[in-house]
C-alpha cells in the first residue's frame, strides 16, 4: 500500500535550511495569541491584557466579557491593586490566600511576569525563595517568558544559572513556547547557537515539539538539517511526537525518511504503535510493504500485539516467515506486552498454540510481565503447567518479579514446591533478590529453612549477594552450608570477593581458617604445597 504523501519533503539540502534561518532573523515582537495555549497556561485570576484570542471579533457574543462587569474576587482585586502600585511583594503575599492550587500557580506566573518588566533581579530572587517547587517554577516561568519576549539571549543566560533538572526544564519550556510563538525560525536559530550541553539538547527537542504543532513541514526540515548527535535526536523526537498525535501515517513517513540508525528505528516504532491504535489495517499494510530490515522488526515490536489481538492467525502466519531467532524475539515481546495488559487473554491464546519450545518461551515472557502486576495470579497459572523445564523457567520468571514485590509470599510459594531442582532453584532466586535489598529479613527466612540441599542453595546465593558489602557475615553464612564439598566451594567464593574488598582482613581470615592448604594457597596466590614423598621400597 502507498502512504498518503507527507506534507513536507524531509530531504532538502541543509544549506537551504540555513538560508531560511538567516533570512528569518529574529523579530521579537508581541507574542502570538497561541503562545499561551502552547505553554499550557490557563487564564490567570490576575487581570491580564486583552488579547485577540479572548476579546477579538472571532469570539462568540456569549463568550465576550460584558462591559462593566467585574467577576474578580476581593482577593484578586487586592492582588491587581498591589501589582498596579508596584508593590509586588504584597501581591505575592496575597496569592497564598487564593483558593485552588491552579489559581495560585497562574497568579504567580502573571505577577512575576509583570514584576520582571520593572526589576528582573528582584523578581528572580523572590521566585527562587518560594518553597513549593511547582509554584517556584510557575513564578520563574513568568520571568523567563517575559524576558525571552524582549531579550532572548539575556533570558537564556539567566536560565543557565537556574538549578538544573526539573526547574530549569520547566522554565525553559515556557520560554521556548514564547519564542516559537513569536518567530519559530528565529527561536530555532537562537537555540542552535547555545553552548553545547544538556540544556541545548533539551531546548532543541522543545523547539521541534512546539514548532511541529503549527508547521510540521518547516520543523521537520530544520530537525533533519541539524548536525547529528543528541541535539538532533531530541529535535527529531520532538517533531515525531507531535506528528504521532496529529497523524500517525505522516509520522511513519517522516520516520522512514530518517537516516538508518537507532533514531530511525525508535521513530518507526513510535509511529507504528500510534498508527496501530488508530488503524491497525493501514499499519499492517505499511509494515508488509517495508523492505526486509531492522525497520520492519522495530515496527512489529510495537504493533505486533495489536495485530495479534485483531487477527492472531494472520499475525502468526506473517511472523512465521521470519528467521527463527527474529521470530522468537518478536513473539516473546508480544507475549510479554500482552501479559502486562491482558494476561488472561494472553494465557488463553498461548494455550491454543501447539506445544513446543516456542510456546514455552512465550509463556515465560508472558508470566514475567503478568507477575509484575499480579504475581499471585501468575503463579496460579504457572502451577497449572505440566511439570518440566518450561514450568521451571516460568516459575523463575514469576519469582524474579514476586521477590521484589512481596518476598515473604514468594518464599512461601517456592518452599511449597516438591523437593528437587525446581525448589532449590526457586529458593536460590529468592535469596539472591531478597538479600540484595533487605539482607536482615532474608537472613531470618533462610535461618528458618531446614538443614539440607534447599537451605544450602539459599545460603550460597545469599552469601554471594552480601559478600561485597558484608564479607565477614557472608563468610560465616558460607561456613554454615551442610554439604562439606559445597561448604568449601562457597567459602572460597566469598573469600575471593573479600580479597577485593579488604585484602588484609581476608588474608588474616584465610590463614586462620580450616580450609584445605591447597585452596588456601590458591586464594593467596602461593604455589601448591609439596606432595609428600613416596615411601621408600622395603627390602625383603
Amino acid at each position: 500500500m502507498k502512504l498518503r504523501r507527507l506534507l513536507f519533503i524531509v530531504l532538502p539540502a541543509a544549506s537551504g535550511i540555513c538560508v531560511g534561518l538567516v533570512v528569518g532573523k529574529a523579530t521579537w515582537g508581541r507574542h502570538l495569541p497561541s503562545a499561551a495555549a502552547e505553554r499550557g497556561t490557563s487564564v490567570s485570576p490576575v487581570a491580564a491584557e486583552a488579547s485577540p484570542a479572548q476579546n477579538g471579533p472571532t469570539a462568540k457574543a456569549s463568550e465576550r466579557p460584558k462591559a462593566g462587569k467585574d467577576e474578580r474576587s476581593p482577593r484578586e482585586k487586592e492582588i491587581d491593586e498591589a501589582v498596579a502600585s508596584g508593590d509586588f511583594k504584597r501581591a505575592v503575599e496575597l496569592i497564598d490566600g487564593l483558593g485552588s492550587f491552579r489559581a495560585r500557580s497562574d497568579a504567580y506566573n502573571k505577577v512575576f511576569r509583570k514584576w520582571a518588566r520593572s526589576d528582573r533581579q528582584a523578581a528572580s530572587d523572590a521566585a527562587l525563595a518560594i518553597g513549593n517547587e511547582d509554584l517556584k517554577i510557575s513564578a520563574l516561568r513568568g520571568i523567563g517568558e517575559e524576558w525571552a519576549r524582549t531579550d532572548p539571549q539575556g533570558a537564556f543566560a539567566w536560565l543557565s544559572e537556574l538549578p538544573r533538572g526539573t526547574i530549569q526544564r520547566g522554565v525553559m519550556q515556557g520560554m521556548i513556547a514564547e519564542l516559537v510563538g513569536q518567530n519559530a525560525v528565529a527561536a530555532a536559530q537562537l537555540v542552535s547557537n547555545l553552548p553545547t550541553g544538556t540544556m541545548k539538547n533539551d531546548a532543541l527537542g522543545m523547539v521541534g515539539s512546539f514548532w511541529a504543532r503549527t508547521d510540521a513541514n518547516a520543523a521537520a526540515q530544520w530537525a533533519m538539517a541539524l548536525p547529528s548527535g543528541a541535539g538532533q535526536r531530541n529535535a527529531i523526537r520532538g517533531v515525531a511526537n507531535q506528528l504521532v498525535r496529529a497523524d500517525p501515517s505522516q509520522a511513519a513517513a517522516f520516520a522512514m525518511a530518517l537516516p538508518m540508525g537507532t533514531t530511525r528505528n525508535e521513530m518507526i516504532a513510535l509511529a507504528a504503535g500510534a498508527w496501530g491504535e488508530t488503524d491497525i489495517s493501514a499499519a499492517i499494510g505499511w509494515i508488509r510493504d517495508m523492505p526486509e530490515s531492522t525497520d520492519r522488526i522495530a515496527a512489529l515490536g510495537k504493533v505486533g500485539l495489536q495485530w495479534m489481538r485483531a487477527d492472531a492467525s494472520g499475525a502468526m502466519a506473517y511472523l512465521n516467515s521470519f528467521q527463527e531467532g527474529v521470530r522468537n524475539d518478536l513473539l516473546g515481546k508480544i507475549a510479554g506486552q500482552w501479559g502486562a495488559t491482558d494476561p488472561y487473554s494472553a494465557y488463553d491464546w498461548l494455550q491454543s498454540l501447539p506445544a513446543g519450545p516456542e510456546r514455552d518461551r512465550m509463556f515465560t515472557a508472558m508470566a514475567s510481565n503478568w507477575a509484575s502486576n499480579s504475581p499471585e495470579e501468575a503463579a496460579t497459572a504457572v502451577a497449572k503447567m505440566p511439570p518440566g523445564d518450561a514450568q521451571q523457567r516460568a516459575s523463575m520468571a514469576v519469582l524474579s518479579q514476586w521477590s521484589n514485590i512481596d518476598p515473604v509470599a514468594a518464599a512461601a510459594w517456592a518452599t511449597a514446591f516438591p523437593e528437587g531442582t525446581m525448589r532449590d532453584n526457586a529458593v536460590s532466586q529468592i535469596a539472591r533478590t531478597w538479600g540484595g535489598y533487605a539482607p536482615d529479613s532474608a537472613a531470618q527466612w533462610i535461618d528458618s529453612l531446614p538443614v539440607g540441599t534447599t537451605r544450602d542453595r539459599a545460603v550460597g546465593s545469599f552469601a554471594g549477594t552480601i559478600a561485597s558489602n558484608f564479607p565477614e557475615q557472608a563468610i560465616q553464612w558460607a561456613q554454615s552450608v551442610s554439604d562439606p564439598t559445597q561448604r568449601v566451594n562457597q567459602t572460597v567464593a566469598v573469600a575471593k570477593t573479600w580479597l577485593t574488598v579488604d585484602k588484609p582482613a581476608a588474608i588474616a581470615w584465610i590463614n586462620s581458617s580450616d580450609l584445605p592448604d591447597t585452596r588456601k594457597n590458591q586464594l593467596l596466590g602461593l604455589p601448591p604445597p609439596p606432595k609428600p614423598p613416596n615411601p621408600a621400597p622395603t627390602k625383603n
